[in-house]
């Protein structure tokens, strides 16, 4: 398999990057200035900040902690058959992957974060279990993505999501496409074993196959929990959205901003990102999608800017934190 060299990702992090962030923080902002009543949403926005709007901030920030409480009761229930940790040092363990997954592409640093709270035999073992942790989330996106386009395109035919003459069997076929997505990857998630069995036909894994052993050993009434937990994570996140939405002053219905953030995310789940320029993209999405309901860009913005910052940078830093904390302590022991 191909991988590329650490000096290129050194390159890719630290200089395409910024140039690519800055290139989308440039485009967005050419876009909120041709918004209409840009000054009302300006105050707007500079409202939502006051003591009176407390009460939502805290929501919202409650919101995150539960987000991520959950994900760490299912990384424990995950590890639970290879080794007994406590629900403290899952929760040590989230936020340390958020930590790494945040200098890494496409957050593939979160695995390796979350083994280093695991004894040193099973680090690897558990860093192949997190596999399904992510694979229930990443399937439950796509479920919710497939659901927002059957409520668009079936009760909503005004909101277009494609330009064009051919719009409508874009949209049919984007349906087609991904109801057999969401198939493929149900086979997937509850076969583990027909999984590492095609993983083992490549020569370099099969050499290594006594790590994937408790993947494919996972049972289906427990795969059925964490992909329960995923979802619940998914509620949660789309309630942030439609909370600051709210906030920021971007009308919209319930249910069909709901179907809107499901769509946003499927799109962020399928396009790879850098961590600095994730803001950018997650900005050029928001705008594309919910400038088909709301002419409030400038909120729209605010709100991907929001939920990137709680979601995201404040888990990262408590994480950054923790890393340091096994730094010092690892020094100290040697």
């Amino acid at each position: 398999m191909f991988t590329l060299p650490p000096k290129a990702k050194k390159v890719i992090n630290f200089v395409v990057g910024p140039l690519l962030f800055c290139w989308l923080v440039y485009s967005i902002t050419l876009q909120i200035r041709q918004q209409q009543n840009l000054s009302h949403s300006r105050e707007v926005i500079w409202e939502a900040f006051s003591w009176k709007h407390a009460g939502t901030w805290l929501s919202v920030c409650g919101l995150m902690l539960l987000n991520w409480g959950i994900e760490s009761y299912k990384w424990r229930l995950l590890v639970s058959g290879l080794e007994k940790i406590t629900y403290l040092r899952a929760v040590r363990a989230v936020f340390t992957g958020q930590a790494l997954a945040f200098s890494t592409i496409n957050r593939l640093g979160e695995s390796a974060g979350r083994a280093l709270f695991l004894s040193t035999g099973n680090r690897i073992r558990g860093a192949v279990l997190s596999v399904a942790g992510s694979m229930s989330q990443l399937l439950v996106t796509v479920i919710a993505g497939w659901l927002a386009l059957l409520y668009i395109v079936g009760l909503h035919p005004e909101i277009s999501l494609f330009s064009g003459e051919h719009a409508t069997a874009f949209e049919r076929g984007s349906l087609l496409f991904f109801t057999g997505v969401v198939i493929l990857l149900l086979f997937i998630y509850y076969h583990p074993a027909a999984m590492v069995g095609a993983l083992e036909k490549i020569p370099w894994v099969k050499q290594y196959d006594f790590f994937l052993e408790r993947l494919a050993a996972l049972p289906s009434a427990g795969l059925t929990r964490i992909l329960l937990l995923s979802a619940i994570r998914f509620v949660i996140y789309t309630a942030q959205y439609l909370l600051l939405f709210q906030l920021f002053g971007v009308t919209l219905s319930w249910l069909t901003g709901a179907a809107l953030v499901s769509l946003m995310m499927l799109l962020l789940a399928l396009v790879p990102t850098i961590a600095l320029a994730e803001l950018g993209f997650r900005g050029q999405i928001s705008l594309r999608l919910f400038a088909l309901v709301s002419a409030n860009y400038a909120g729209i913005m605010a709100t991907a800017a929001g939920i990137w910052v709680i979601n995201l940078i404040i888990p990262a830093l408590a994480g950054s934190l923790l890393v340091l904390g096994i730094r010092i302590f690892t020094k100290k022991k040697r």
